[in-house]
């Protein structure tokens, strides 16, 4: 502790505020100290003291990087969480826990996950910091200690990098210490967290002359004389370390410190690290060298019985070369060994010849597995060795991979399926390994999935099953790395391929799942057409059954078929009786374009291969979820599906004007995720879209709230990712609906929100979005070539609804003042789509556009009053509004003011509760240019909800 005085009063200061608490409002409770330095500068003593220091009224918990261990997924986190959970009942344990024991639970040790959906790594990560935060509650305050921390695991670096921004917020104080020239490169949130602004690490200096000679002489007592003192500080450069290993070197050879003896110290620091340490550790004897070896391969809390297993030793040699290693400073700890200092454990590992460690390593992954310490520990060791083609290996690294994949550590399980793949595995094995590898980066690394599960595909002599499987994950690999056109070919050409119907019915619903989710799909109505053909018959019995028709539904709510036929295949597809019938079917050949011609959808083939249609054989898996009585037709975590087919068909009965089902749909959905750990993409999805039905009900609000909970989760997962593109488009959307326009510009802005825009469909659209952005600021020209395009694009896939993708309504406004024929044409098309489709709200919407681009007088009148009489009976409370305020400003431009202010009152009132500020800014203006009422103007200041009827 020379020196450190800095250092100390900065940890002495920390505890004080930890064990303080808050003097006041928003003061700190913990704190985040880093401590960086190289080797041997004393790291660990410091570390060492902060514990110590800690310990009186603090909970210490206490972990040590290894250079051996790093590949260890959750080791670090392990050895600062098993100390605590040890003495706890299970029963106690998932108290602690709460809802996030069966995702957590594998990532500490406490059991091995079974089947079901794999936890996503940010559900991990979640649970973790709920669980550090429940200690800091329950406990005396929380002090955090990790030391060595560039040799952590990656996945116990990303937690700590995530959880340390809250640390200020806790009463948990993060000590740890680092070689900054050592941190691994792949770890960047860590490395981003200790070298960004929020974070000022604290750099331990060498010891200078007086200090180096201040510990010789509190050693060697005062007889060390100045020239002998500033020799060990020179030979040393005033590393801690090396200094007080050369005292006890000089210590041990009796060597009288005076400047006479100043010239044997360079070649006795020389035996602290390095080669001179291994000659001294080889004067020792052959079996003390291979326990040190095997010390080394086993790396921290060292097993004395394991590491003579390892070391093939009896227990009685094994205990003898315990002992002179401790004696030479090289080992310590009694049932638990470890070595001096983390120097040594390096020197010695590198010491050792390499046919020799990769042996050792062979021989500590049996051990290890046979001491019943996990086979995902195991993993490491195998990971050390030369491929040897033997089948055992690969086996144990598959089961490591599947238990990594459990505790939510997909990288490691991608490493142990590499070695698997290096070692080789059988001929018959391969393409299970590579099909294994491909899905373990599915969710991180889709582009790397794709080649793995490619190379699968091409593997002789497929099982057919294993080959379905392949093909099904290749597209959504394909699909996630937005190429959504070769997902559809894959699966489209093995379903043509495959005998088994249930399979073939499996890999039709994904080829036409990635069809429809084509944004700039151009076989639009011909894929429609098979569609309807392969849901026609089904009953949605089974699973697959039940897919095809979640899928039908959606592509009815795309096309703006009639929302009876929506409806009726949407209750099919979710197992209910029908609620509307299917006699109203209007043929899909029946839908016109803006260009005023017929679309043709030919007959064809569902497949051009050969074989049996489809069958309603059963596919064997039921619903995971029953949620109430709109239940999901597919598990939002499902590992087939995943959120798309349950989403879609939420939305399908969101637009047929039944948003109530809808909500009740994607509450359920929010709620599976939460209890399977999906916290990332997924559940950025389920916020996002249950904002977006929040928007279409008027709840602005509320759906602004949702959308930035999608935009935070998505943004954890990274930038431009789907889930982002769903969340920030809904965000601007919503934001343009509440009048906030310059803070609608500021979310584009910061997320670069505009082309290249993704080849998948969003929901809403973002070129919509844009367009209406540069709408809503005049830039009526910029406006109408993205509107313009996005026409082009969903007339070319035939995605003529109204209502989901309301471009045509915002292009006829944008060229209402240079083109107002092409706007009337624009409106009428619109207005007869959404006749067709036959919902309120669409129809509503229609006419209150048509009337913006009308010539005023009382064609616009008639058209708003009957866009207010539907709108009256649709679940939007916002579009009412809207229509309510448009009614009540043409009534005063006509001169009929009394009916104006009616109309206007309820327009700013209803304005007032959709939360919709600019709108009701408008209504209050038009309301000031009718002249007094008598009536006082009523604001409600209560947030939207579900309409009643006293606003009617």
């Amino acid at each position: 502790m020379y020196e450190r005085e800095r250092e100390l009063a900065a940890v002495r200061e920390a505890v004080d505020r930890l064990r303080a608490g808050p003097e006041g409002a928003g003061a700190a409770l913990g704190d985040l100290l880093l401590f960086s330095g190289a080797a041997g500068l004393g790291k660990t003593t410091l570390l060492a003291e902060a514990r110590r220091t800690a310990a009186r009224d603090c909970t210490v918990l206490f972990a040590r990087g290894s250079e051996q261990e790093h590949t260890v997924p959750f080791h670090v986190v392990r050895q600062l969480l098993q100390p605590v959970l040890a003495g706890r009942t299970e029963a106690e344990c998932r108290e602690l826990f709460g809802g996030w024991y069966e995702i957590a639970g594998p990532a500490v040790g406490l059991f091995a996950q079974g089947d079901g959906a794999l936890p996503d790594p940010q559900g991990v990560r979640d649970g973790l910091d709920w669980v550090v935060t429940r200690l800091a509650v329950l406990q005396p305050p929380i002090v955090l200690v990790v030391d060595d921390a560039h040799w952590a695991d990656l996945e116990s670096l990303a937690w700590f990098a995530a959880f340390a921004v809250r640390l200020r917020e806790l009463p948990v104080l993060a000590v740890l210490g680092y070689r900054p020239g050592e941190l691994p490169e792949a770890a960047d949130t860590f490395r981003t967290l200790v070298t960004g602004r929020a974070a000022r690490p604290i750099g331990l200096n060498a010891l200078s002359p007086d200090a180096v000679a201040g510990l010789v002489r509190s050693a060697l007592g005062d007889r060390a004389d100045g020239p002998f003192c500033h020799e060990c500080w020179a030979v040393t450069g005033g590393n801690p370390y090396e200094t007080v290993e050369l005292i006890a070197r000089v210590q041990d050879r009796g060597i009288e410190p005076v400047a006479d003896a100043a010239p044997l110290l360079r070649d006795l620091a020389a035996t602290a690290r390095g080669s001179g340490l291994v000659r001294r550790l080889e004067r020792l004897g052959p079996g003390t060298v291979r326990l040190a070896w095997a010390a080394a391969v086993l790396g921290t809390e060292i097993s004395p019985g394991l590491a003579a297993t390892v070391a093939g030793l009896g227990l009685a040699e094994a205990a003898d070369a315990v002992d002179r290693l401790r004696t030479a400073r090289i080992l310590t700890g009694t049932t638990t060994l470890e070595f001096v200092h983390p120097l040594i454990a390096t020197a010695v590992y590198s010491a050792i010849p390499p046919a020799t460690r990769t042996a050792l390593h062979g021989q500590a992954a049996w051990a290890v597995a046979d001491a019943g310490l996990g086979i995902a520990a195991a993993a490491r060791h195998l990971l050390e060795t030369h491929p040897d083609s033997d089948p055992d290996t690969v086996d144990h690294l598959r089961a490591a991979a599947r238990e990594n994949l459990r505790a939510g550590a997909p990288e490691a399980a991608r490493r142990c399926l590499e070695r698997a793949l290096r070692e080789p595995p059988r001929p018959a094995d391969r393409a299970a390994v590579l099909y294994e590898l491909g899905c373990s980066a599915l969710l991180t690394a889709p582009a790397v999935t794709v080649n793995h599960l490619r190379a699968a595909l091409a593997q002789p002599d497929l099982d057919p099953d294993l080959r379905e499987d392949i093909a099904f994950r290749l597209a959504q690999a394909l699909a996630h790395s937005d190429r959504l056109v070769e997902a559809a070919e894959v699966v489209g050409d093995e379903a043509g391929r495959t005998e088994s119907p249930s399979g073939r019915l499996r890999l039709q619903t994904a080829h036409f799942l990635w069809q429809v989710f084509d944004a700039y799909e151009t076989e639009g109505p011909a894929r429609s057409r098979r569609l309807a053909r392969l849901a026609e018959h089904l009953g949605g019995h089974t699973e697959g059954e039940r897919a095809v028709l979640c899928l039908r539904a959606w592509d009815a709510t795309l096309r703006g078929e009639p929302a009876a036929t929506t409806l009726a295949i949407a209750d099919r597809a979710l197992g209910l009786a029908s609620r509307a019938p299917l006699s109203g079917q209007t043929p899909l050949s029946g839908q016109t374009s803006l260009s005023g011609q017929t679309p043709q959808i030919p007959e064809a083939p569902l497949w051009t291969g050969t074989g049996p249609g489809p069958s309603p054989a059963p596919l064997g898996r039921p619903p995971r979820h029953s949620t109430g009585r709109t239940r999901s037709a597919l598990s939002y975590t499902d590992p087939d599906w995943g959120f798309e087919l349950p989403s879609v068909a939420a939305l399908s009965f969101m637009y047929a004007d039944q948003p109530d089902r809808a909500e009740e749909m994607f509450g359920a959905a929010i709620a599976e995720c939460e209890q399977a750990g999906w916290s990332g993409a997924h559940l950025s999805f389920g916020f996002t879209l249950l904002g977006l039905v929040r928007f279409r009900q008027g709840r602005l609000g509320a759906a602004e709230g949702f959308a930035r909970e999608g935009v935070r989760l998505a943004d954890r997962v990274g930038r431009r990712v789907p889930a982002q593109w769903y969340a920030v488009g809904l965000l601007i959307d919503v934001l343009l609906s509440r009048g906030h326009l310059d803070e609608a510009q500021r979310v584009a802005d910061n997320y670069d929100f505009g082309p290249p825009f993704p080849s998948a469909v969003v929901f809403p659209d973002p070129q919509t979005v844009l367009g209406r952005l540069l709408l809503s600021q005049g830039r009526h020209t910029e406006a109408a070539a993205e509107l313009a395009e996005v026409g082009r694009r969903m007339e070319a896939k035939g995605a003529l609804s109204p209502t989901w993708c309301p471009w045509a309504g915002h292009l006829a406004l944008a060229v209402a003042d240079d083109d107002p024929d092409r706007a009337r044409l624009l409106v009428a098309q619109t207005l007869e789509r959404a006749r067709r489709h036959g919902t309120a709200t669409a129809i509503g919407q229609a006419l209150r556009t048509a009337a913006a681009v009308a010539d005023g007088g009382p064609e616009a009148l008639a058209l708003l009053e009957e866009a207010v009489d539907l709108l009256s009976r649709s679940p939007s409370l916002h579009e009412y509004a809207e229509a309510l305020v448009d009614l009540g400003a043409a009534l005063r431009r006509a001169d009929r003011a009394d009916e104006a202010a009616d109309r206007l009152y309820a327009g700013v009132d209803l304005a007032v509760r959709c939360e919709a500020d600019g709108l009701a800014d408008r209504a209050r203006a038009e309301l000031a240019a009718t002249g007094p009422r008598l009536r006082p103007l009523r604001v409600v200041d209560s947030p939207a909800t579900p309409r009643g009827t006293a606003e009617r």
